[in-house]
């Protein structure tokens, strides 16, 4: 038989993709609103519409299904971006990672993360490397493509420029709390104070003559 998500009332079927991901927002939702402690699979279970024995058929435990939930993230939140312009390529990453958290499961998923980092150490090691790292691994390569562009001072590493990029973004994510929505121009006005300092002279100067009266001037 099959119930109304069309699975099979026995195990050795391929999963339904619609029942996975049902199970995956129903784990994620549960996650941030009650962290991994008080979480139960019974009630992961009555919310995406599906039954307790087809979450555990399909993962022996409670982390392996949270495990799970955290490499989905990262297939759906991790875009590659190359547009051909430092400036543009990290407004597109501070924009992506502010509307991603911007939803109150992942904010709330962020927060928990933080916690798991010394309650469970296991799932945080998978969310560092299937959430941290590609992102962490893409920012730097946005970087050394704009060296090699000559916008970016090659005395430079990549992971200070990401340091000094990440330390505004999770203070707005984290501390400020009016930081969600954002103030209008906010991301422009961050990525251009970090490209103040790192870019190259000449990309300083060209910046300098965009700035000024006369290049606004008709």
């Amino acid at each position: 038989m099959t119930n109304q998500k069309g699975e099979t009332s026995k195990g050795g079927r391929p999963r339904s993709l619609q029942a996975q991901q049902d199970i995956f927002a129903a784990t994620l939702s549960s996650l941030a609103t009650q962290g991994f402690e008080a979480m139960s699979v019974d009630a992961i279970a009555a919310k995406a519409g599906v039954g307790k024995q087809t979450i555990y058929r399909w993962w022996p435990s409670k982390e392996a299904l949270v495990i799970d939930v955290i490499k989905n993230l990262q297939q759906t939140y991790n875009p590659v971006i190359d547009t051909g312009s430092l400036r543009q390529d990290l407004i597109m990453m501070f924009t992506n990672t502010f509307q991603m958290m911007s939803d109150p499961d992942a904010r709330g998923f962020l927060i928990q993360g933080l916690a798991m980092m010394t309650n469970h150490p296991e799932i945080y090691q998978t969310f560092r490397d299937q959430v941290v790292t590609p992102r962490l691994w893409q920012a730097e390569q946005v970087i050394r493509r704009a060296q090699e562009r000559g916008e970016v001072r090659q005395d430079i590493d990549a992971s200070e420029v990401i340091g000094l990029l990440a330390g505004p973004l999770w203070y707005h994510l984290l501390l400020d709390t009016n930081g969600i929505p954002l103030a209008p121009g906010l991301i422009e006005r961050l990525v251009d104070a970090v490209l103040h300092g790192i870019a190259t002279q000449s990309q300083q100067a060209e910046a300098g003559r965009s700035a000024s009266p006369e290049a606004t001037e008709p």
